[in-house]
């Protein structure tokens, strides 16, 4: 038998990891730093710009079911070095932007490719390499990436931008990704352990000459026609829709909401950056919590807790209850971002798993789509947030029993296979 060590899918791992902490972090994480410098240079309105992030994210839905099927067909690698580098292009063409629409074109371009470097194929490859035993270890270190690199983003583009301008940091992001995402899609990235002469981990090590998949590596589950066509994948997706929606709703909004009840803008700030602190650590103890406690019950911990968070935050007038928010809501934040594919493999298993989660994923980009908009008409109309805290307490109680009951009908339809 091996050496342990030698088990190439951690190196799989760090290699999500990377890719994640580049594509992932500074379109879906951190794009909104360029916001302000932006429509102040060419004129545009907040809402006219914000609508980029709104077609990134409706692109990114509508192409995700495609995408699914696609790394299941042609070799992994080849799609993620140039969907990275297709992205990295767009990305860095923003910078040579003048007119609206030319944003927005490039947003489309980048939200449909970003589903071929970002959540989708880097799940399906740490699925392949961690079918059951670590498979939460391995997906929430990949994860992680993203809340690290929007952090280290964030920073950094926030003291350049008013040196060099926010053009030369489109093109310094786009520049730093494209190398990023094609070496590391080549080089590092392998799609199956069979690829190496290995087997997933768990396994017993054996040496495979050719790279299709072994006896030992048949595929498990449902398919997607025996997905779509069940009561499970249905109710899974409702939950995932609320999901998106509070999670997004509460995120892209607690800056704000902070200012509103009279913390300074930069009390505000330091409440962002614990949340996003709390992130980076989020990802693997959520891996760790859900594979250690099970689905139920570690799902059950993480709605008590999200719940808490929340309440904390109707109660953040007070610092210390702002501070416990962000401190809570952060170390479980992850779950919005690991979660849609960790608990897709664990219920609809490998057999058409790129093209369920790919599904899956649209489903939740519509529902991160709906919440910031939630959570912005409510404070419109009634002028606090209070209201939208208190829906969204409603919302995660609805979420998590959801989830307990596609998990209830899921082992029923095994028992009965």
């Amino acid at each position: 038998m091996e050496n342990k060590k030698s088990f190439y899918g951690w190196k799989v791992a760090a290699g999500s990891f990377i890719i994640l902490a580049m594509p992932f972090a500074v379109i879906f994480l951190s794009h909104s730093i360029f916001l302000t410098p932006v429509t102040q240079a060419l004129g545009f309105t907040a809402t006219q710009f914000s609508l980029v992030f709104t077609i990134v994210a409706i692109a990114t839905a509508i192409m995700s079911p495609i995408m699914g099927k696609i790394i299941r067909k042609y070799d992994v690698r080849y799609i993620m070095a140039l969907c990275g580098a297709v992205v990295s292009i767009s990305f860095a063409a923003f910078g040579l932007a003048r007119e609206l629409w030319q944003f927005y074109l490039l947003s489309a371009v980048l939200g449909a490719f970003a589903t071929g470097i970002t959540q989708i194929p880097i799940s399906y490859i740490i699925t392949n390499w961690f079918p059951s035993k670590k498979k939460g270890v391995a997906t929430g270190i990949a994860f992680s990436g993203g809340n690290l690199g929007a952090f280290c983003t964030i920073l950094t583009i926030s003291n350049l931008m008013p040196k060099i301008g926010y053009e030369k940091c489109y093109f310094l992001l786009g520049g730093v990704m494209l190398v990023v995402t094609v070496l590391v899609s080549l080089f590092v990235i392998k799609e199956k352990p069979s690829d190496l002469g290995q087997k997933p981990y768990g396994d017993e090590e054996v040496k495979v000459v050719n790279k299709k998949s072994t006896a030992s590596e048949e595929l498990t589950g449902y398919t997607f026609k025996e997905a779509k066509s069940s009561s499970v994948f249905w109710v899974y997706v409702v939950a995932i829709v609320l999901l998106g929606v509070v999670f997004a709703g509460v995120q892209m909004h607690i800056p704000s909401y902070m200012q509103s009840i009279g913390h300074s803008a930069s009390f505000a700030s330091t409440v962002t950056s614990i949340v996003s602190i709390m992130g980076i650590l989020s990802n693997v103890l959520i891996g760790m919590l859900l594979e250690k406690a099970g689905l139920k019950l570690g799902m059950s911990i993480i709605g008590i807790a999200m719940i808490a968070s929340i309440v904390c935050l109707l109660l953040g007038k007070t610092a210390l209850f702002a501070i416990l928010f962000a401190v809570i809501f952060g170390a479980f934040v992850a779950i919005a971002a690991m979660g849609p594919s960790y608990l897709t493999s664990e219920i609809f298993g490998k057999k058409d798993y790129g093209t369920i989660l790919g599904t899956v994923i649209m489903f939740f980009q519509f529902g991160g789509a709906v919440g910031p908009t939630l959570s912005g008409f409510i404070y419109d109309t009634t002028g606090a947030y209070k209201i939208t805290w208190i829906i969204f307490i409603v919302l995660l109680v609805i979420t998590f029993a959801t989830f307990l009951f596609a998990f209830n009908l899921a082992s029923k339809h095994r028992k009965a296979d």
